[in-house]
């Protein structure tokens, strides 16, 4: 018995059409209001920028990892790589207490050959991160710490964004309250 081309057709079509209906039932279309898809996330990572940036300096001070990120930058700034730093058995924090007095010299340990590179375990992809601030402000609070904030900021927009893009709602993208 041999089908008709219509009725090898007709299955075909069926299946596509129950396919689109069901894509249709389940993914909503993009919201319209394209201005609100970006105003919304746009003011909210402004908000957790302010939050970032704000004080950012605060405290002028290393702290926890900061002391390994911060030197390090600042190594690859000067040396091309992660260089030793001062470390005197009667002093071990000298070189902490010289960044936090101002001083950008004579915090590496002089260099006779090999062994002068420093025991790398930290991501260098972050410390070039860091280096960047510290090139643009120094080696201060602010130039070790405004790449995370900036990292930060952006990052916040691009969550809002993937939420909007994910729910398919700008209500729940732009605010936690929805």
């Amino acid at each position: 018995m041999m089908g008709t081309e219509a009725d090898v057709t007709t299955p075909a079509t069926d299946e596509v059409s129950r396919l689109a209906a069901l894509r249709a039932r389940l993914a909503a279309p993009m919201p319209d209001d394209r201005p609100w898809g970006w105003l919304g996330p746009l003011l909210v990572t402004a908000f957790g920028a302010w939050l970032r940036f704000d004080r950012l300096q605060v405290p002028r001070a290393l702290i926890f990892d900061e002391t390994y990120y911060a030197k390090d930058a600042w190594s690859i700034l000067q040396h091309g790589v992660e260089w030793n730093y001062i470390n005197p058995p009667n002093h071990p924090n000298l070189a902490n207490t010289l960044i936090l007095q101002g001083h950008t010299t004579g915090l590496f340990q002089s260099c006779s050959g090999a062994g002068c590179g420093e025991y790398v375990v930290q991501p260098e992809v972050g410390k070039l991160l860091i280096a960047a601030g510290e090139w643009l402000f120094g080696l201060n609070s602010l130039g070790w710490r405004f790449s995370s904030a900036v990292f930060g900021s952006l990052a916040i927009l691009l969550m809002c964004r993937i939420a909007r893009r994910m729910t398919r709602s700008t209500c729940s993208a732009a605010s936690p309250g929805c």
